[in-house]
């Protein structure tokens, strides 16, 4: 029935993605997104790594990254946001959103960048609140005081809830090489103790062929757990 419909469809680039165990080739036709991938006629790939950390981290861990951090930061600082993304904010921040967009590794998958308007990430902030999800945000502001990178942290308001998702950090080109990434990271799971003491892990997604952010995770102490082959084309059909 899928290849009926993504031919009804008229679609001329399709996208999908499939898991593969963390030993598995992820190149062997015996995978079964490869399978379909190439009875539909689509190769282009990226391979991303799930990664999980268990939670709470030890203060000790972070007070040591943290003294790694400050080596590097300068007159950079980290502010938190709890919540919304203030409304003078909101322009700024969707000029990053859209920058992660346009530098996140993706292989041989291409993606277009869209543009994030403040009616836009307000949009997208009601639809969080309507799925009980709540976004932990830092952002490093340069010393002339524009943003120079962010990440952010969700995770779901039931007080049983254990699982977060580390979602997307960026710094900007012309501010890299000072630590950043890693400062807005031990920010975020420095607070988590106090604003969502019953988390128990934190889950996120990195292209293998990411090694900086790969590398930040690594120190926190995410560790791989599977990975997803993604796979796009123009389909022969």
């Amino acid at each position: 029935m899928l290849i009926p419909a993504i031919r009804d469809s008229g679609r001329t680039l399709v996208e999908g993605c499939g898991e593969i165990g963390a030993d598995g080739d992820a190149d062997s036709t015996d995978e079964p997104v490869n399978r379909l991938a190439r009875r539909i006629g689509i190769s282009r790939k990226n391979l991303a790594v799930c990664r999980a950390l268990p939670l709470p981290i030890e203060d000790s861990l972070l007070d040591a990254l943290q003294a790694e951090v400050e080596e590097k930061l300068g007159q950079y600082r980290v502010e938190l946001w709890d919540g919304e993304i203030p409304e003078e904010h909101l322009v700024a921040y969707g000029l990053m959103l859209r920058q992660l967009d346009l530098d996140e590794p993706d292989e041989e998958v291409e993606h277009e960048a869209p543009e994030y308007t403040p009616e836009r990430i307000r949009e997208g902030e009601r639809r969080m609140r309507e799925e009980g999800t709540q976004r932990l945000t830092a952002v490093a502001v340069a010393p002339d005081g524009s943003f120079a990178g962010n990440s952010e942290v969700h995770l779901h308001t039931g007080p049983d809830s254990t699982l977060g998702w580390q979602e997307n950090t960026l710094v900007m080109p012309e501010h890299r090489g000072h630590r950043l990434g890693l400062a807005l990271k031990v920010a975020t799971h420095r607070q988590l103790r106090e604003r969502a003491p019953q988390l128990r892990s934190l889950v996120t997604w990195n292209s293998h062929v990411n090694p900086w952010m790969i590398e930040i995770n690594e120190k926190l102490g995410y560790r791989a757990l599977y990975r997803e082959l993604v796979l796009q084309g123009r389909p022969e059909l």
